[in-house]
């Protein structure tokens, strides 16, 4: 399952993973073995961070650490907003200031 969001420019992906694995144990009791099954659901989602000056102007920014915009900024709260329904458990992030800030307006 695949859920796609754009607000203003702010993008989010998100895309439902099921994991299996199979495994083989011997019990203490000496019974033969058995397979057992474990499903990991998992929503894993994907943002950009905000609007930049840089962006603005159609600059690459690269490493170079610029902060979000006032706009920037109201993007990542409407994507907040979107996102608030799901129960979201470990947010990474670049150390940049434009996406640390993304990624505390979204927690």
């Amino acid at each position: 399952m695949a859920v796609s969001y754009e607000i203003n420019g702010l993008c989010c992906s998100s895309r439902k993973h099921v994991f299996t694995k199979e495994r083989e144990e011997t019990s203490s009791f000496g019974r033969s073995n058995q397979e057992y099954l474990w499903e990991i659901n998992m929503n894993v989602f994907i943002a950009r961070h905000g609007e930049t000056e840089w962006n603005k102007a159609n600059r690459v920014c690269g490493r170079t650490d610029i902060e979000l915009t006032e706009n920037g900024k109201d993007q990542a709260e409407r994507l907040a907003e979107k996102l608030a329904a799901n129960n979201i458990d470990l947010i990474i992030s670049s150390p940049l200031k434009r996406a640390t800030q993304t990624s505390k307006i979204i927690s």
